[in-house]
């Protein structure tokens, strides 16, 4: 096998002995993070010259696999217990068809699938544990353990959640890599940033570049808290402030209704609803700050580093994953939850900083984001996991 087209950054990381076969398990191929991460290992492993598989029920009008990567269908998202039974049967025949040496799972449902079959499969199990799952009893606690006790290691996308690993699990932790996710350089850097872009977008949005921009870009759900950032808007009239907000319209109901705040508070004029912005980039790159305003958990938070790497304060919600993405003060700024008045005071903060102190920040911001939160970092590590999964399984190295 020829690698001299490979990836440098990749080589070091080439199994030894015969060519290994890595099996991904995820529900959705759709969007968000975990399925990102997903099609980005399956890139790795590509790039160093591996084939792989997938396994998952659906996949979205955007999803795009390398050639390597070979995809299955299966119900996998479902949580029917007759349903995890058969899952477990088709999983076993894919492992047993394709010599799968090592699975890696990222969701419960199939986790239970794998856990039915795990003394048959005599390869790795590796999970990681996209979410800090609900415990509200002891069934859910219980229903959990597929993805944080019972497989041979775990992956925990950032430090907040391996807290809740320790705070919930903590036979787990000793076994579990932080690995956090990652940003795209090669997509989301400033030096690629393109002016007349730049212009055609503020042009289409029917922006004006002399005032202030906030990006809000999260899909439409309550819990992603744009109302938040609606009310805020309205306690600062007296600043010209220009909001878009982006993102797919989930939930057609609550995206009205912040239609009709925005017109009830007397913003419509500077609030924008749109869909998804195809160049997310030059989104960021134009935004004086880019908030995320979630009222819920977030496992990582990965909004505050693209927009740091494009050059954009990030403002997130002072909870989860946030609280390690965002240095308060030094990489960004932290706000209170579900409340207006401190988001509205923040806002102000900001866009009264010297530009001096802004870029500090951003400066900062962009530093850490190459340092810790790189695509490349993370495949390396997670590659890098599963060569010691094998090692220790001493099968397929020699």
């Amino acid at each position: 096998m020829n690698f001299n087209h490979l990836n440098d950054n990749l080589k070091q990381f080439l199994f030894i002995g015969n060519s290994v076969k890595i099996l991904q398990i995820i529900p959705s191929l759709q969007s968000g993070g975990a399925e990102r991460g997903c099609i980005e290992v399956a890139n790795g492993l590509s790039d160093i010259g591996y084939p792989n598989h997938i396994i998952t029920q659906e996949t979205g009008p955007n999803t795009v696999l390398p050639s390597l990567t070979q995809l299955h269908f299966a119900p996998v998202a479902s949580k029917n217990p007759i349903q995890i039974l058969r899952n477990a049967a088709l999983i076993h025949r894919i492992v047993v068809d394709h010599n799968i040496d090592l699975i890696h799972i990222r969701s419960r449902a199939p986790a239970w699938s794998i856990q039915l079959i795990k003394q048959k499969l005599h390869i790795p199990i590796l999970s990681t544990c996209h979410g800090c799952y609900r415990v509200p009893n002891r069934l859910k606690h219980i229903y959990n353990r597929s993805i944080t006790d019972y497989p041979d290691h775990i992956i925990a996308p950032s430090a907040y959640v391996l807290d809740y690993l320790q705070q919930h699990y903590p036979n787990s932790v000793t076994k579990t890599t932080v690995i956090n996710r990652g940003v795209d350089l090669n997509v989301f850097q400033t030096k690629a940033t393109d002016k007349k872009q730049q212009a055609l977008l503020i042009k289409t949005l029917g922006l004006n570049s002399h005032q202030p921009i906030l990006f809000v870009p999260a899909r439409f759900t309550k819990f992603k808290g744009q109302s938040t950032v609606i009310s805020a808007i309205s306690r600062m009239k007296d600043l010209p402030v220009q909001v878009v907000f982006c993102g797919k319209i989930q939930d057609k109901s609550y995206f009205n209704q912040l239609k009709k705040q925005a017109y009830h508070e007397g913003v419509a004029h500077q609030v924008q609803l749109l869909p998804p912005i195809e160049d997310l980039p030059t989104a960021y790159s134009i935004a004086d700050i880019t908030i995320c305003p979630s009222m819920t958990q977030e496992s990582f938070g990965r909004i505050p580093i693209e927009a740091a790497a494009m050059g954009s304060i990030a403002l997130a919600s002072n909870h989860s994953g946030f609280k390690h993405t965002v240095l308060p003060n030094k990489t960004g700024f932290l706000f209170d939850a579900n409340s207006p008045d401190d988001l509205s005071r923040k806002i102000r903060h900001i866009l009264t900083l010297s530009t001096n102190d802004k870029r500090s920040i951003i400066d900062q911001a962009t530093r850490r984001v190459h340092q810790e939160f790189t695509k490349d970092t993370m495949v390396k590590k997670t590659l890098n996991v599963y060569r010691n999964l094998l090692a220790q399984a001493k099968e397929p190295l020699a």
